[in-house]
């Protein structure tokens, strides 16, 4: 009878420690943050990455996520809303999204991770006018305090007005509520890769905070895409997938990082169906056409708290998913769960 006892003791609070046949320990609250939102992300696009390595068995780094995820991206107003909008019904948890100034007056997810010491900074990059969140400042009073919470560098061919000026390499004391921009940056691109930009951004912004949400808001795919470019899509998604193996590493070294790739408006592309039509795509990106935008859009997740986004969801949820541990076994974490 002890034996049998014993048997159940062991095997009742044994916990499973992986996922998707990785190594990974289930509900651990995540410090740090890390958050791409790509406009325009399809999960099939890896396919431009994964059949020009040498091998079959080498993988993209988005393939290698913990867990992996798909989106519905429709809200209360708009059956395929704008890659912004969805950007925002995310970092909100709120599907009333509507593509006017009310849409500034949603709590930003920066808002409630403030009150519980965490320090937030947003990089948007290749962001347009109406993509940017610079937009809250044209609203008045109902944006005028949206980003007064976080840090905001901006990569983009023109200066903002009223942003201070930044050198990616140049250490610089960055303060909330401020807007930087990206010296490098012109109207033929920036000179400075996303890779070397970001990290140089995350040293200084890191330093001093061990709690901490850094969201990096990505356009340059989608507006490859709306030019039918493929190759300079190829190397934008090149580009974010070298720079997420990077903070993939840091998540696999500690337990309390998360790093989360979400796609926003998803473009579909015709992609060849054979392979000598594909050696041609492959060297002059012909042959392939971006079509219309996806009804979902792909989640990837490495580290503390990645089991959330494994499944199927509304991309309002992604916030909720965030923000939520485990319920089972006494686990829930309160600290920073708005819901309770």
């Amino acid at each position: 009878m002890k034996f049998f006892l014993l048997l159940f003791f062991v095997f009742g609070c044994a916990q499973v420690t992986g996922l998707n046949m990785r190594k990974h320990q289930f509900g651990r609250q995540p410090t740090k943050i890390i958050w791409f939102q790509v406009a325009g992300l399809d999960h099939e696009q890896l396919a431009m990455l994964r059949f020009g390595f040498p091998t079959s068995a080498d993988k993209t780094t988005l393939e290698s996520s913990v867990c992996f995820g798909q989106a519905w991206s429709f809200n209360l107003y708009h059956l395929r809303p704008t890659p912004h909008q969805s950007m925002l019904t995310q970092i909100t948890g709120k599907k009333d999204v509507a593509g006017t100034c009310d849409d500034w007056r949603l709590k930003p997810l920066w808002s409630y991770l403030g009150a519980n010491s965490y320090r937030s900074g947003i990089l948007e990059i290749d962001a347009r006018n109406d993509e940017s969140l610079l937009g809250a400042k044209a609203c008045g009073e109902k944006g005028q305090n949206y980003l007064d919470e976080s840090i905001l560098w901006t990569m983009r061919a023109e200066n903002p007005l009223g942003a201070e000026g930044y050198l990616p390499a140049v250490a610089q004391d960055f303060r909330p509520g401020k807007v930087y921009w990206d010296k490098t940056c012109n109207a033929q691109g920036c000179g400075t890769a996303l890779r070397a930009s970001l990290a140089s951004i995350y040293r200084q912004f890191s330093k001093n905070s061990s709690r901490h949400l850094l969201l990096v808001r990505d356009f340059s795919l989608k507006h490859a895409l709306e030019r039918q470019n493929l190759i300079a899509a190829r190397e934008v998604l090149r580009e974010i997938d070298k720079t997420a193996e990077a903070f993939y590493q840091l998540a696999e070294g500690s337990d309390d990082i998360l790093v989360l790739v979400t796609g926003a408006g998803a473009v579909d592309v015709d992609f060849p169906a054979e392979g000598k039509e594909w050696q041609t795509f492959d060297l002059k990106g012909a042959g392939a056409l971006p079509r219309r935008g996806e009804l979902m859009s792909p989640v990837f997740a490495q580290g503390a708290r990645a089991e959330n986004f494994c499944g199927m969801y509304e991309e309002s949820q992604i916030f909720e998913r965030l923000l939520s541990g485990p319920k089972q076994q006494g686990l829930e974490l309160k600290i920073i769960n708005p819901f309770n």
